[in-house]
């Protein structure tokens, strides 16, 4: 029984030092870098921007060019302290963990107006 507890506990722990990392609030660039946002300036998946380059017309995206040290928005969000126009010679794309949308809070169930026709299909 002991050696079955000591497994477990191991699991556990295992499970726990895996899925309970934090992300960082905030990516910030550690190089000049290129995100892509959309026509009203918020931050979109970069494929947008390599697809509107491939097509004429641009399709309303384009690259938002951020110097080293600045904060990263997460998607969705406004894209603000760098410009449309590039100032250095060269920039990366921001990091692949970087284009993350922000978390809302979660909404559960419970027992509240519908909870009580659970299980019944009548109202």
């Amino acid at each position: 029984m002991t050696f079955d507890l000591r497994i477990t506990i191991g699991m556990a722990a295992a499970v726990l030092a895996s899925g309970c990392q934090r992300q960082p609030e905030r990516y910030t660039a550690d190089r000049d870098t290129a995100i892509c946002t959309d026509r009203s300036g918020r931050r979109v998946a970069d494929s947008q921007c390599s697809q509107a380059q491939r097509h004429a017309g641009g399709g309303g995206f384009g690259w938002y060019y951020l110097a080293r040290n600045a904060t990263l928005p997460y998607l969705g969000e406004r894209a603000r302290g760098g410009s449309y126009r590039p100032t250095a010679s060269r920039y990366v794309r921001a990091p692949v963990a970087s284009a993350v949308t922000r978390s809302g809070a979660v909404s559960r169930g419970g027992f509240g107006g519908s909870g009580r026709f659970f299980g019944s299909g009548h109202a």
